[in-house]
């Protein structure tokens, strides 16, 4: 159901998204896991995402990690902005346990953006994922 080890694909396109804006999970209240939304749903938010990682295979569909910018208004009756303990009981354990690695990823790359030892700028390696 959830493989960690499996290479990140190319590009996005397909993939499911866990999504955040400044640490809160952004979730679409009508679909069966709220956590997740797909591409269309990203185009209906209008917004590109300030950061991405690869968090995985989920039920075999690469899912990734998304971090936006500032989100105007959401639609009320479809999105809901919250914290992670939001999904406590309403997903499947492995889900909830996945949506909190996303979060835990996004904030490893925002917090380790320079290196400890000597300062300069970190950046993505070509040969790791």
């Amino acid at each position: 159901m959830l493989d960690l080890g499996a290479p990140a694909p190319p590009s996005r396109g397909g993939a499911i998204h866990i999504v955040f804006t400044h640490g809160k999970l952004v979730m679409d209240m009508r679909a069966p896991d709220p956590c997740l939304l797909q591409d269309r749903d990203l185009d209906d938010i209008g917004l590109a995402p300030e950061r991405e990682q690869f968090v995985g295979l989920w039920q075999g569909q690469a899912c990734f990690a998304i971090e936006l910018g500032k989100v105007g208004q959401l639609d009320p009756m479809r999105f809901q902005v919250g914290s992670l303990y939001n999904l406590l009981g309403r997903v499947d354990d492995r889900l909830f346990a996945l949506t909190g690695r996303a979060l835990q990823l996004l904030a490893w790359e925002r917090d380790h953006r320079f290196c400890g030892r000597c300062g300069t700028q970190m950046r993505r390696s070509a040969t790791e994922s």
